[in-house]
C-alpha cells in the first residue's frame, strides 16, 4: 500500500493537493505550536504526530490549494 501512496504523490506532485479546511487548520495550529494541536477546540481529535505527518505530506507537493466557503 505504501508504494501505491508513493505513486499517487509522484503522479500529482506538480499538479498539487487540495486540502480540506479542517486539515488546513491542523497545519496552521501545528505551525504556530504543535503542542497546541490536541488542546485547540477544532483540532483536538489530532495529535502533534498527525501534524508532523501532514507537514511531511504537504512538502511533497508543489502546490497546496484550499477552498474557503463564504456563508
Amino acid at each position: 500500500m505504501i508504494e501505491e501512496v508513493r505513486a499517487v504523490f509522484v503522479r500529482y506532485q506538480q499538479a498539487g493537493i487540495l486540502v480540506d479546511t479542517n486539515i488546513l487548520l491542523l497545519y496552521i495550529v501545528g505551525l504556530v505550536n504543535r503542542q497546541r494541536v490536541p488542546l485547540f477546540k477544532r483540532t483536538k481529535q489530532f495529535t502533534p504526530e498527525d501534524f508532523d505527518l501532514l507537514a511531511q505530506i504537504l512538502k511533497s507537493f508543489q502546490k497546496v490549494v484550499t477552498k474557503l466557503l463564504r456563508i
